[in-house]
């Protein structure tokens, strides 16, 4: 039986979204990109329903985890998404590191990340924690997380409680989940749009 080729991520990303940057706010940084509204009352539902909606039961996820190395965070408080409780069942072995070179305002960040079947994971705890952070509630993310669908060629960012950005290669997951959920749809100045 042959080995499965690990995931390059670098690679993916410079052949499928060349030119993106992952440094949040994927609305603005990908021409074929849709923002939907979470809520702190709705974050849950709604982060997990746009989740299962991208990654279909037999689908994979590359989780990848974006950190900056030389920010201090508080040990008790903030965990990377690798690490954090209850979100990775055994814990990930096998995480592949990138460095990436970034602008100056925020440094160099690292990019880490593993390939798992979609519902291997707790995704709704790394929800949770991202919507935590904000709040200085605990358990807390303290990296960027993103969530990539490499069949489909779609990328999930949840930035906080209020919402998320969903990017594609093609317009139609980008459609069919609008279409599938047309009330949560912000626009570019965060107001709620339809189609």
């Amino acid at each position: 039986m042959l080995a499965a080729i690990p995931f390059d991520l670098g690679v993916y990303l410079n052949k499928t979204f060349p030119s993106l940057s992952l440094d949040g706010g994927l609305l603005y940084r990908w021409p074929l990109s849709v923002r939907f509204r979470l809520g702190l009352n709705s974050f849950r539902e709604r982060a997990h329903k746009l989740y299962e909606s991208i990654f279909p039961t037999d689908d994979t996820c590359v989780v990848i985890s974006q950190e900056w190395p030389e920010k201090e965070t508080a040990a008790t408080r903030y965990y990377p998404v690798f690490s954090l409780p209850g979100a990775f069942e055994p814990p990930q072995i096998g995480v592949r590191q990138l460095m990436e070179q970034t602008g100056a305002e925020t440094g160099d960040s690292v990019l880490q990340w593993v390939q798992l079947p979609a519902r291997a994971f707790s995704y709704q705890a790394i929800f949770e924690g991202i919507a935590n952070a904000d709040h200085a509630r605990t358990p807390s993310v303290s990296s960027r997380v993103y969530f990539l669908n490499p069949g489909s060629d779609v990328l999930l960012h949840m930035y906080d409680d209020r919402g998320l950005d969903i990017i594609a290669v093609t317009k139609e997951p980008l459609i069919r989940i609008s279409r599938q959920f047309p009330d949560w749809i912000l626009d570019e100045t965060g107001q709620q749009r339809r189609l």
